[in-house]
């Protein structure tokens, strides 16, 4: 670990208070002249430290520049995972699975500043604008391929209560992998399951998650003024990411049954009229709840009873689905 990761994580273990060089130096048996090098370093990232000649440093509480370390003073123990924060990255999905091809075997997280080519649903691109919060969580080990949509689900959920925890935000959840607050979209999810073909199982899935903070409508696409929204957060993205990850943990103890009733109670979807693609056709029906399995049931325009397992759907009087 490099001086300047040892400084970040004493003023981070130490957020608020102030740190002399002095101190600083002894604790990390270098000079004081390399402190003070380190801490130039960390401001120019954009760490907010105040610097008082005689007193020393303080990593202020307003500070919201992301680190593995601000984000891991908050994971609950328990929770074994390495996380790496980096500036800026493609995508941190496809981060992820780089990782997961040169042999990362551990549970971990890629969380980055800027995403060049955040990826949505489908092969849609997830727009990611300055000041948000994207990462990737993996999570290895050997579970059934029939969990996928309910590893979506639970992240769905874990996103809603981080939001309720950290904002005064209302989120709910639009079938099947965003959330809304006020009617704009502020999270996507992408869950992807690497597979194990010869066990029939997926080896290790990457929830990929992106949430809106801070968004300057003025810099957004044409196409999504009326469609993407922020959430008003009271509190770091650290401990906003911390939040998330700390929810999926403790659920996935849960039964799918607590996961599914949860996530219902959240939805937006049930009762609302919808149109989907089917066999290149568009289908119009009314959604009239979600099954044990998080599948759409819907009653169709002749009153047939249809079942919506995967795909993307419009509801009326909201956002085209993206």
């Amino acid at each position: 670990m490099t001086t300047k990761f040892r400084i970040l994580e004493l003023l981070e273990a130490n957020r608020g208070s102030q740190l002399s060089g002095e101190n600083l130096a002894k604790l990390l048996n270098i000079s004081r002249n390399s402190v003070w090098k380190a801490i130039k370093q960390l401001q120019e990232q954009g760490h907010l430290i105040t610097a008082v000649t005689n007193c020393g440093y303080t990593l202020q509480d307003s500070s919201d520049k992301l680190s593995s370390f601000g984000i891991s003073k908050y994971i609950k123990s328990g929770c074994d995972l390495e996380i790496t924060v980096l500036e800026t990255v493609d995508s941190t999905n496809i981060e992820s699975k780089r990782m997961l091809n040169l042999g990362a075997s551990k549970n971990f997280c890629v969380v980055s500043e800027v995403q060049t080519n955040g990826q949505g649903r489908r092969g849609k691109s997830f727009h990611s604008p300055s000041n948000g919060i994207y990462f990737s969580l993996t999570i290895n080990g050997e579970l059934p391929i029939s969990d996928t949509q309910f590893i979506t689900c639970n992240a769905a959920v874990a996103v809603c209560r981080a939001i309720e925890e950290l904002s005064a935000d209302t989120p709910h959840i639009k079938w099947v992998n965003d959330i809304l607050v006020n009617g704009k979209k502020v999270c996507g999810i992408l869950t992807e399951g690497i597979l194990d073909f010869e066990t029939n199982t997926m080896k290790s899935v990457v929830i990929g998650i992106g949430i809106n903070c801070k968004v300057d409508a003025l810099t957004l696409p044409t196409e999504l003024t009326n469609i993407v929204g922020a959430i008003n957060l009271n509190d770091t993205r650290n401990k906003m990411i911390a939040s998330v990850i700390n929810n999926i943990f403790q659920q996935m103890n849960f039964t799918t049954e607590n996961i599914m009733s949860e996530y219902i109670s959240r939805s937006m979807i049930i009762g609302k009229n919808i149109t989907y693609m089917a066999n290149n056709k568009t289908v119009s029906a009314v959604v009239t709840a979600i099954n044990s399995m998080g599948n759409l049931v819907a009653t169709g325009e002749t009153g047939d009873i249809i079942t919506i397992s995967s795909g993307l759907i419009e509801i009326e009087g909201l956002y085209n689905g993206i």
